[in-house]
């Protein structure tokens, strides 16, 4: 019964306007006028990867299957170059203190920021002695002389699965942290 209904109307359309194709639709106006449009296109020509800040991540303006054109794309680096290496930690109530860490990590490294890092950051967050640390799985943090170190001075610890980025609450911290870098300019 539909098919009917639609020759119907396509056969009405053709009688009246000679055609069988829809008509222009007006739709919303635009907010641009001809020539905005014009100098919009002419600077994504120039610069395709040109966007509005959005969480620091980069947007860009491309034609449909064109996105392996040089033009449309990102180097990125896989080794080295640009990295940081930080010590952060955080309770419900903030965050503790930042430590940027310069050279190769080792578990002496490690238990030396923890000396110097972790009850200081328990006393700014107001937590005295009675907190729970938890730390992920790294190979520095389960450590026979890093264990020994948290034994005597960290003595309630929460233990995660390995491999558990879900549980592991500073990931989304971190998240945030780059989403926030990213927003600078750096020079």
């Amino acid at each position: 019964m539909q098919h009917l209904f639609t020759v119907r109307s396509v056969v009405k359309k053709f009688n009246e306007t000679g055609s069988t194709e829809n008509k222009v639709r007006s739709g919303r106006p635009g907010i641009f006028s001809a020539r905005e449009k014009l100098s919009i296109i002419k600077e994504i020509k120039k610069n395709p990867k040109i966007s509005a800040p959005h969480d620091g991540r980069q947007y860009g303006w491309r034609k449909p299957n064109t996105e392996l054109e040089k033009q449309h794309l990102t180097p990125t680096v896989k080794h080295g170059g640009g990295s940081v290496l930080v010590w952060g930690c955080m309770a419900a109530n903030g965050v503790g203190k930042l430590c940027f860490i310069d050279g190769i990590m080792t578990a002496r490294t490690y238990i030396d920021i923890l000396r110097h890092n972790l009850q200081s950051s328990a006393q700014k967050l107001g937590l005295g002695t009675s907190f729970v640390f938890q730390q992920d799985n790294d190979p520095k943090h389960t450590a026979n002389l890093t264990w020994e170190w948290l034994l005597h001075n960290s003595p309630r610890q929460l233990k995660t699965s390995p491999q558990s980025p879900d549980i592991n609450s500073i990931e989304n911290l971190w998240d945030k942290l780059e989403v926030e870098v990213r927003k600078q300019n750096f020079v």
